[in-house]
């Protein structure tokens, strides 16, 4: 999603080499999820001008990533199903593409945000059939089975159960002659579901950010770097073979910013063009207003997300310090924030330089709020331990805190139970200078991410 405006134009790129093999070949163009977010541009558009650069790729079937949700399984849903696209064109039309979800479901037990849990489209004389499945990710997502709020309500049901029973439907029912898997998986779930499910000719994955080819399954790259053409041989009474993959990489700076903006371009090339010129118009305006009244800092802020998923940082204390200063009026007496919440945006932030909206921006791309929960001593030490579970890795729900101190040992080589070892973690946890009580109610500031349980947090009320 970033490579839309924020690196050199990759989505037109993109599309000006995947044109003549479209002409050529007259594939079904699939499309692993997560599109919609994370990137800047995605912080105003919420996705919008992703949606419409995969509907100008020709994008004829898709599935959801975990990112896809990051403003909620409604918009995710807006985006997919309504005529709400090509504003800025002068018109509204809906999606073109089908997206489909196999093993998750929300509101009424209907495949999440609305989706098709299976799409058959006769190709070439082929009848092929499509679903898709995806390792459990709800709490990456921030949606969970625990909740009335059809924005975040899923339930997620066994990938590999899942796609054996829809690719026999597919197989059986539909008389499909080649069955294709769409996974928004990490690579050794891929993996397994590639070899759990004969029932699938081929598996096309997508989350991990690298390419990968097996005669089971093609992770075809990310951020506009990559995409594959794959040629299946379909005999009509033996099994299906692995495809010949031709992959094709994307010229990071050819033609150039300068050339691209400066050839005569046609179809959905000139339309990409202009949606480009006009979003990248929108966020430069917004990123250089100045914060009002002016603010800088004293010294220099160290935002790398190393720093921010491995320790405490400045970074992480400043923003956890803001969090509970604007909730103190309501109660607050410290806070929790993630690591994961907070954007590179520059790596380092100079000293003595006026903040803009595209600072703020940067540091926050995704939407959320600040809350306040009731929280007992001992929900608050779990979530502590929970944050840091997976150290020395770097993961996203490290935490921040504001008014909170304990001593954290991590020792990835003592045996599970022993101080140091996940859920054995952290010690001697004060707040507010005092030692923590168990069973004492503590009022802390924190985002609706953690309060609805993404990252796996179960924290209060």
């Amino acid at each position: 999603a970033e490579g839309f405006a924020g690196r050199s134009h990759r989505a037109l790129r993109m599309l000006l080499a995947m044109e003549p093999v479209v002409e050529k070949y007259r594939p079904l163009v699939t499309f692993g999820g997560d599109g919609f977010s994370p990137s800047l541009m995605s912080t105003v558009t919420k996705g919008m001008h992703m949606m419409e650069t995969l509907e100008l790729l020709c994008v004829d079937v898709a599935t959801f990533g975990n990112h896809d949700f990051d403003f909620g399984v409604c918009h995710a849903r807006t985006l997919t199903k309504e005529e709400c696209l090509f504003k800025k064109e002068g018109r509204q039309k809906r999606a073109r593409s089908q997206w489909i979800m196999s093993n998750m479901t929300g509101e009424g037990g209907e495949p999440l945000a609305k989706a098709e849990p299976w799409v058959v489209k006769d190709h070439a004389g082929v009848r092929v059939g499509f679903l898709a499945v995806s390792m459990n990710w709800l709490d990456l997502a921030g949606l969970s089975t625990n909740t009335t709020n059809p924005d975040k309500l899923a339930e997620w049901t066994d990938e590999v159960e899942a796609a054996r029973r829809w690719a026999t439907y597919l197989r059986g029912e539909q008389k499909c002659d080649l069955v294709l898997c769409l996974c928004h998986d990490n690579v050794p779930e891929t993996r397994v579901l590639s070899q759990q499910v004969p029932e699938v000719d081929f598996f096309l994955g997508g989350h991990e950010h690298i390419y990968q080819e097996t005669d089971r399954y093609v992770i075809a790259g990310y951020d506009f770097e990559d995409f594959c053409l794959l040629t299946f041989d379909v005999p009509q009474d033996s099994v299906v073979q692995a495809p010949t993959v031709q992959r094709f990489r994307v010229p990071a700076e050819v033609p150039t910013a300068q050339e691209l903006r400066e050839r005569e371009f046609t179809g959905n090339a000139r339309r990409l063009r202009n949606l480009i010129d006009q979003y990248t118009k929108d966020l430069d305006e917004m990123r250089r207003r100045p914060l009002e009244p002016e603010v800088c800092f004293a010294e220099v802020l160290d935002t790398r997300k190393f720093m921010q998923r491995t320790q405490e940082s400045a970074a992480g204390n400043l923003f956890a310090d803001a969090i509970l200063e604007a909730m103190r009026s309501h109660g607050a007496e410290c806070a929790l924030l993630i690591g994961g919440a907070i954007g590179a945006g520059a790596a380092f932030t100079p000293p003595d330089t006026p903040l803009t909206w595209g600072d703020i921006l940067s540091w926050f791309p995704w939407e959320g709020s600040a809350c306040l929960l009731q929280v007992s001593g001992d929900a608050l030490v779990q979530a502590l331990e929970h944050g840091c579970k997976d150290l020395p890795r770097r993961e996203g729900c490290f935490p921040q805190v504001s008014a909170i101190r304990f001593n954290l040992t991590v020792d990835p080589a003592v045996a599970a139970g022993e101080p140091g070892s996940p859920f054995h973690r952290v010690s001697e946890v004060f707040v507010n200078g005092a030692p923590l009580v168990m069973n004492q109610t503590y009022l802390v500031a924190t985002t609706d991410w953690i309060a609805e349980g993404g990252d796996g947090f179960a924290v209060g009320e």
